[in-house]
C-alpha cells in the first residue's frame, strides 16, 4: 500500500514539473523564437516589455497578446494578427504593418513614427492621444468605430478612409486630406479640423458639436442629419453641401461660402440615402426624423457670409429673418451684379442694380 501512494506521488510529480516546463517554454518564453518568428503562433502570451526591435513577425498569431511596454522598433508584422492585443505604451517605431490585423487592440500611448500601417485593420482599436503624424502610411486604413480621442492626426492623408462611427473627440485634424472619406455617424465634437479637405466626403448623422472647421472645404459633402450646434466655419466653403436635416443652431457661419447648399427635405434625393449605407438602414420613421427642413435658428449670420441670390427665400425661412443687402455671393456667370467697378475681393449686391444675365459676348470683352 505504502509503495502504490509512493509511486502515485511520483507520477503526480513527474506531470507537475511537465507542465512547468511547457509553461516556460510556450507562455513564459514564447518569444524564443526571435528574431526570425514569421508564422508563429503566440496567441495569448505575456510580452511585458520585451524587445522585438527588428523582428520578423510576418503573419504571425498575436491574438490578444499582452505587449505593453514592448520595442517592436522596426519589427515586421505584415499580415499578421494582432486582433485585441494590448500594446500599451508599445514602440511600434518604423514597424511595417501593412495589412496588419490590429482590431479591438489597445494602443493607447504607443509611437508609430515612421510605421507603414497602409491597408491595416484598425477598427475598433484605441489610439487615444496617439501621434499618427509621423506614419508613413495610412492609406486605405480601415478605422470603423477606432477610438481616436485627442489624436494627432495633422496633415494626415486620410481620403477615402472608413472612419465610420469613429470616436474622434478633441482629435486634430487639421489641415488633414479627408476628401472622400466616409465619417458617418462619427463623433467629432471638439475636433480641430481647421484647413482639412473634406471634399465629397460623408458626414452623415456626425456630432460636429463645438467642432472648429474654420477655412476648411467641404464642398460637395454629405451632412445629412448631422449636428453642428457652436461649430466655427469662418471662411470655410460648403459650396453644394448637403445639409437636409443638419442642425446649426448656434454656429457661426460668418465668412463662410455657403453657395448652393442643400437645407431643405425636398432637396434631398432617394439616391442621397441609398448610397450611405448608415442612413439607408434607417426605418422609414427614423429618416422622416433625420431628414426635415435644417436649423439654423441662432446661428451667427452676417452680410460677410457668402450666398446665392436665388436662395435668399430658404435662407429666410430657415434663419427666420429677413435678409438685406449688401450680401456677397460668389460670382457665376448666371448671376452677376451690375456695378460700376469690380472691387478686388468680392462683389457685392445692391437693390437698386438688379441682377441680370449678362451676354457671352459681353463678358468676353470684358464689358458689362
Amino acid at each position: 500500500m505504502l509503495r502504490w501512494f509512493v509511486w502515485r506521488v511520483g507520477q503526480a510529480l513527474a506531470v507537475a514539473a511537465s507542465l512547468v516546463a511547457l509553461f516556460y517554454l510556450f507562455w513564459a518564453k514564447p518569444a524564443g523564437c526571435a528574431p526570425d518568428c514569421m508564422g508563429a503562433n503566440l496567441a495569448g502570451s505575456t510580452l511585458r516589455g520585451i524587445n522585438l526591435g527588428g523582428a520578423n513577425l510576418m503573419e504571425a498569431q498575436l491574438t490578444r497578446v499582452i505587449f505593453d511596454g514592448a520595442v517592436l522598433e522596426g519589427a515586421d508584422l505584415a499580415g499578421a494578427s494582432v486582433a485585441h492585443a494590448s500594446l500599451v505604451g508599445t514602440n511600434l517605431s518604423r514597424a511595417v504593418l501593412v495589412g496588419t490585423d490590429l482590431s479591438g487592440a489597445d494602443l493607447r500611448g504607443s509611437q508609430l513614427a515612421g510605421a507603414n500601417l497602409s491597408g491595416a485593420n484598425l477598427s475598433g482599436a484605441n489610439f487615444t492621444r496617439v501621434d499618427l503624424r509621423q506614419a508613413s502610411s495610412l492609406r486605405g486604413v480601415v478605422l470603423e468605430h477606432a477610438v481616436l480621442v485627442g489624436a494627432n492626426l495633422a496633415e494626415t492623408d486620410l481620403s477615402g478612409v472608413d472612419l465610420s462611427g469613429a470616436n474622434l473627440t478633441s482629435a486634430d485634424l487639421s489641415r488633414a486630406n479627408l476628401s472622400g472619406a466616409y465619417l458617418s455617424g462619427a463623433n467629432l465634437s471638439g475636433a480641430n479640423l481647421s484647413g482639412a479637405d473634406l471634399s465629397g466626403a460623408w458626414l452623415n448623422l456626425v456630432n460636429l458639436t463645438g467642432a472648429d472647421l474654420s477655412e476648411t472645404s467641404l464642398a460637395g459633402v454629405s451632412l445629412v442629419g448631422s449636428t453642428m450646434s457652436s461649430a466655427s466655419f469662418a471662411f470655410a466653403s460648403l459650396n453644394g453641401v448637403k445639409a437636409v436635416g443638419a442642425n446649426f443652431d448656434g454656429a457661426d457661419l460668418r465668412n463662410a461660402n455657403i453657395s448652393g447648399i442643400l437645407l431643405l427635405s425636398t432637396d434631398l434625393l432617394p439616391t442621397d440615402v441609398g448610397l450611405d449605407p448608415l442612413l439607408s438602414a434607417l426605418s422609414e420613421g427614423q429618416l422622416a426624423q433625420v431628414t426635415q427642413n435644417a436649423q439654423l435658428k441662432g446661428v451667427r449670420f452676417d452680410d460677410t457670409v457668402i450666398w446665392s441670390p436665388d436662395s435668399q427665400e430658404t435662407l429666410e425661412l430657415l434663419l427666420d429673418m429677413r435678409l438685406t443687402p449688401p450680401l456677397r455671393f460668389e460670382e457665376t456667370p448666371e448671376y452677376r451684379p451690375r456695378l460700376p467697378y469690380q472691387t478686388p475681393v468680392d462683389w457685392r449686391w445692391l437693390p437698386e442694380w438688379p441682377l441680370v444675365e449678362q451676354p457671352l459676348a459681353a463678358q468676353a470683352k470684358g464689358g458689362w
